[in-house]
């Protein structure tokens, strides 16, 4: 639960997407606090944190727990887990959202947008390429 509070913070802090996008100073300040909301909410790990009003931040009275993102977030399956296609890009990408949605939508499958080929190691675009045509 700690961790969806900090990739909350995170998101707004580093994504340019959520540019704006605030964490209440109580959430922000004091995790338990987090925590507490969370539970007294029904929290469940199948869940997504989501907010109700897209363009308010994350805070008590703005943020429920979601069996589907409200924003229409796209859920893949990645390795046997579901998520939200914007998580597996921060999470398993070194590329941006729309590179990597561009990609999916050219047909790549997720472990080459993640730059997964061979064993799991990590291949640079070049390298990729060139596999991708060798195998074409």
């Amino acid at each position: 639960m700690l961790k969806v509070a900090q990739q909350s913070r995170e998101q707004c802090k580093h994504n340019r997407f959520y540019s704006g996008v605030t964490v209440c100073d109580a959430w922000q300040d004091d995790p338990v606090s987090f925590i507490e909301w969370a539970h007294e909410n029904g929290y469940d790990e199948s869940l997504f944190l989501t907010r109700k009003d897209q363009s308010e931040g994350y805070r008590p009275d703005n943020c429920e727990w979601s069996e589907r993102p409200k924003s229409g977030k796209r859920l893949i399956e990645y390795h046997g887990e579901t998520i939200p296609f914007c998580e597996f890009v921060r999470q398993h990408t070194n590329v941006d959202y729309h590179t990597a949605y561009e990609r999916m939508d050219k047909g790549w499958t997720l472990d080459e947008i993640a730059g997964i080929y061979n064993k799991g190691m990590r291949h640079s675009k070049t390298e990729m390429r060139k596999q991708r045509a060798e195998a074409n």
